[in-house]
């Protein structure tokens, strides 16, 4: 029965059942297949879950304060706006007060020079409203009187500004006769900037002659912006660090820009600009990163427990596919040994009823031909229960006898003899030694057991030809023995499993067997200690070759 089943195994692990048919013709299904659960597929979900999360918290938090470092940012700088434009209009709103029917003029006009009318107007504007520069101007280019730093100057304003100011003449100039006209900005002298304001002068006698104001004379003050400036600045308690830059403006930094009277640049108000979002950034940023450690952390104890996870199901896809693989197995065994009993015993019943009717009738050839093929049954019979009784024993590779001294080529002489006997045209044994001639030591079951599947597979599977080779190759303490057939062969992309238990090649259905000889073969070479090899080619034949390092006693 080991012997056509086993080398010529189909390819198909005892684990991957094929559709077996019992007596009741009944077809087995195939294994379940248990769904593998990859870590990733139990752990990227989560961390995608909480990686998004977290970015988008952080994502919120950063944009939250962002927004509250621009919206910071627009109200300082309103701010600022506002203040500067409230003190433009200051300017402008005093030069209106002193020049458009301002009382000292008015009182003075008839018997006061001009020289001291300037005086008087420009100690009082410094006193009263730290103006720090006044010029009294006839026209638009002729200064009558001037007062600078708190005291009378013979500087022009034309010698301080030069010609930043005549944009504000041209502008008294095209200004609405009709009604009172101020006008301000801001200039730029040296490495400081003034504020600058002008108004006409009109006198109450003089109303009749408003529609000559070009001619008027004009009243024109300025404000250094200098430090003492910015101190006393409604901006300097909400921005202590504002200062007047001419260059551009430093990163992180706000400005709000001093325009000239014709819309020119003359210099920059700037200061830092306030962070409220990154103070809102500080005391979070620790939590943040806590919770980074806290989603390690939980993300290292969800591993662990997809790990376990995995090792229980792989625990329980091992049982299972075990089990499955135990019933496949009994499934094959009993349909195998169904089979390979049948035909044995169908020959020995037909022969034992053809002597029982007709054995007086028969001649003696004729009846020692019935007789043979008993024989010949019941060695069949013999070897299929071997087989049987060696692969049902669970603990049958640890259970080893002490080792004997073997003749292998008597061996293989006298297994040789039992395999062809009644045969009509046995093939022909041929064996080859090289190395020393001397006994192999082991345990003469398992030697048996190997030599006999090989040689009874070498037989089946090469009807027709002439004989099968044995070589017996020693090399030291090594053995190496080699069965060579001259057959039917093996599909390569069966070979690699060849040695499984009830694997049969595609090439060999049609043959009787039970699929058990090589799996014996390979199990006994690794009770010896050896190892098995197979060489084949369709058509032309197969090698098996089976190696003992040491005599096959370790």
């Amino acid at each position: 029965m080991s012997e056509a089943v086993e080398d010529r195994a189909s390819g198909q692990s005892a684990s991957e059942a094929v559709p077996i048919r019992g007596q009741s013709g009944r077809s087995e299904s195939a294994p379940l297949k248990v769904p593998e659960v990859a870590r990733g597929r139990l752990v990227r979900p989560v961390f995608f879950i909480l990686l998004v999360s977290f970015i988008s918290i952080c994502g919120f938090v950063w944009h939250a304060s962002r927004e509250l470092n621009g919206h910071a940012a627009d109200r300082d700088l309103l701010m600022a706006s506002s203040v500067l434009s409230a003190q433009r209009h200051s300017l402008e709103s005093l030069v209106e007060s002193y020049g458009i029917g301002s009382e000292p003029f008015n009182k003075i006009a008839v018997d006061v020079d001009d020289q001291w009318i300037g005086d008087t107007i420009g100690r009082h504007l410094a006193e009263k409203f730290s103006v720090s520069s006044a010029w009294i101007l006839k026209g638009r280019d002729t200064v009558m009187a001037g007062f600078y730093g708190g005291l009378p100057t013979s500087l022009t304003v034309f010698d301080l500004f030069g010609a930043q100011v005549q944009p504000y003449l041209d502008w008294m100039k095209q200004a609405n006769i009709n009604g009172p006209v101020s006008v301000s900005g801001y200039v730029r002298s040296g490495n400081l900037v003034h504020m600058v304001a002008a108004a006409p002068i009109i006198l109450n006698e003089s109303q009749a002659r408003r529609a000559e104001m070009a001619d008027a004379e004009i009243l024109m003050v300025s404000v250094e912006m200098d430090e003492a400036f910015l101190a006393r600045s409604a901006m300097s308690a909400a921005f202590p660090d504002i200062r007047i830059t001419f260059d551009g403006v430093p990163d992180g930094d706000l400005a709000v820009p001093l325009f000239g009277l014709e819309g020119d640049v003359v210099a920059r108000l700037v200061w830092p600009a306030p962070r409220p979002g990154d103070s809102l950034l500080r005391p979070i940023s620790p939590a943040l990163a806590l919770g980074l450690v806290a989603i390690g952390y939980f993300l290292y104890l969800f591993v662990r427990g997809a790990d376990l996870f995995m090792e229980r199901q792989a625990l329980l896809a091992t049982a299972l596919q075990h089990e499955q693989a135990l019933r496949n197995l009994k499934f094959r065994f009993v349909s195998m040994v169904t089979h390979e009993l049948r035909t044995p015993l169908a020959a020995i019943r037909s022969a034992t009823e053809l002597l029982e009717r007709y054995g007086d009738r028969m001649t003696d050839d004729d009846r020692a031909e019935e007789h043979s093929a008993i024989h010949r049954s019941v060695d069949t019979l013999s070897r299929l229960v071997d087989n049987v009784v060696i692969m049902g024993k669970s603990d049958w590779l640890q259970s080893k006898s002490p080792p004997q001294e073997i003749d292998l080529v008597a061996l293989c002489e006298q297994i040789w003899e039992e395999l062809t006997r009644g045969q009509e045209a046995p093939h022909a044994l041929a064996i080859r030694q090289e190395g020393p001639n001397r006994p192999f030591r082991a345990d003469p079951a398992y030697v048996r057991a190997l030599l006999s599947n090989l040689l009874q597979n070498a037989i089946k599977y090469s009807p027709g030809r002439d004989k099968v080779v044995v070589e017996l190759v020693r090399s030291g303490h090594a053995l190496t023995i080699r069965v060579t057939d001259f057959g039917i062969g093996i599909p390569q992309d069966e070979i690699d499993g060849i040695f499984e238990p009830f694997r049969r090649a595609k090439n060999t259905e049609a043959m009787s067997g039970s699929g058990l000889g090589l799996a014996i073969v390979r199990a006994s070479a690794q009770a010896l200690g050896g190892s098995t090899k197979v060489k084949s080619e369709l058509g032309k034949g197969t090698t098996f070759e089976v190696l003992f390092p040491e005599d096959g006693e370790m």
